[in-house]
């Protein structure tokens, strides 16, 4: 493994099965892994050193495949929650702090991803049924079912499994999400179809981002070619297709590190790129990795980007530095 540029090694976190995703809580003391034996890892973020393991007899062993931390603004509500999503359909709260399953819920499908609203009143699930399932977080109900209508003349909605989602960073009736029908949807939960959409990206992981401030989409794809792309959120047109040495890699995780850059990984080059996307610049890079990489995170407060790859969580801080990585090292 090499390190280079921007990317500064802390820390390489080893576990017993594969990771397959990973999450920051919100001010970046923590990062969660969810891991293929049905497991959930909690480390210190610096430290590397593991707090918490969630799970028990009780649990699926099915991977566990979405993680999503529940915003902790308000003074009076539980602390340290985690949301997970499983292979087997069990949509879980977690209490981190006790490593104890406060709710769950069983969906009848593989249950993909999982998104907060910006403001945690609700919460949504994807996955292999092409819809989405919108829940109120305090009771658990369901409260809407987005989905494809049956006029095959339009397509507002998805044709196949559901592998990211992401709210409006302001707006909780937005929401966008992406998978394998090359589409990614845009959706107000008020309406049962979908309101508009991008056609294009192959969505094959957690690789769709909103930029908080200037509502960019960042898409990343599992194919060779156009595979990092920035969209407009309001007209869903294409603002620029990225040029990077990982043109050859079939990618899994995009995350927004700024206005201007991107967190990237996949497989085929088994490599992570910090990738200044204004002037199409690597500025930072983990390369000659042993296994492709399944997702990425970064906090901003922390200044701390998570990569899971393999049986490794490896947690790295990004540097201000603009350097210029001009090749990448076979």
């Amino acid at each position: 493994m090499n390190v280079l540029g921007c990317l500064h090694l802390q820390k390489e976190c080893t576990s017993s099965s594969e990771v397959m995703c990973c999450e920051f809580n919100k001010d970046g003391t923590m990062v969660a892994t969810g891991l293929s034996n049905g497991l959930i890892q909690v480390f210190h973020s610096t430290t590397g050193n593991l707090l918490y393991q969630l799970g028990d007899d009780t649990m699926p062993r099915y991977p566990v495949v979405s993680l999503r931390f529940k915003r902790d603004d308000d003074d009076n509500s539980v602390k340290n929650i985690l949301l997970a999503t499983y292979a087997s359909g069990t949509v879980c709260h977690w209490h981190v702090s006790t490593q104890t399953c406060i709710s769950k819920i069983r969906e009848s499908r593989q249950t993909l991803a999982v998104a907060f609203a910006p403001d945690c009143s609700t919460f949504t699930t994807a996955g292999t049924d092409r819809r989405l399932l919108v829940y109120d977080e305090v009771t658990l109900q369901l409260q809407a079912t987005l989905e494809a209508s049956i006029n095959t003349q339009v397509m507002d909605g998805h044709a196949s499994r559901v592998f990211s989602l992401k709210y409006h960073p302001t707006d909780p009736k937005l929401l966008i999400s992406g998978g394998w029908d090359d589409t990614v949807q845009f959706w107000d939960t008020r309406e049962k179809h979908s309101i508009r959409k991008i056609s294009g990206p192959h969505i094959c992981g957690d690789a769709m981002d909103i930029e908080p401030t200037t509502c960019r989409i960042a898409t990343g794809s599992w194919r060779k070619e156009n595979n990092i792309q920035i969209w407009d959120f309001d007209t869903c047109k294409l603002i620029k297709t990225v040029y990077s040495e990982l043109l050859d890699s079939r990618l899994y995780g995009i995350s927004w590190v700024h206005k201007d850059t991107l967190l990237v990984g996949g497989s085929q080059r088994n490599v992570v790129q910090v990738i200044n996307t204004e002037y199409d610049a690597v500025h930072g890079e983990i390369n000659h990795l042993s296994n492709g990489v399944y997702d990425v995170a970064y906090n901003p407060s922390s200044r701390c980007a998570a990569i899971a790859t393999g049986n490794s969580l490896i947690l790295a801080s990004v540097g201000k530095e603009k350097v210029f990585i001009t090749q990448f090292s076979e």
